[in-house]
């Protein structure tokens, strides 16, 4: 007996845009972990992205990046501007 044809269901980007936000959100945190950003912060220590960077003795705009990138990922709070 025949199959009745089915409709190929349409190929959708989202199992892949979820696979490589994953990636790109366990890469924020690992390079958090890698630079001891967590440990700087330790105790509720806050600290600006100036300081986190000569602390940490990583440039402005990748400490910037960084700590933007852990704060949307709700792994920090940003208080102020």
């Amino acid at each position: 007996m025949k199959q009745p044809h089915k409709e190929a269901a349409p190929l959708l980007p989202t199992p892949l845009m979820q696979l490589a936000t994953g990636f790109w959100s366990f890469k924020t945190y690992a390079g958090a972990i890698d630079v001891g950003l967590f440990d700087l912060l330790a105790g509720g220590r806050e600290l600006t992205m100036e300081e986190v960077s000569g602390e940490l003795g990583i440039a402005d705009r990748p400490a910037d990046l960084l700590l933007a990138g852990c704060a949307s990922l709700g792994l920090l709070d940003k208080s102020g501007s």
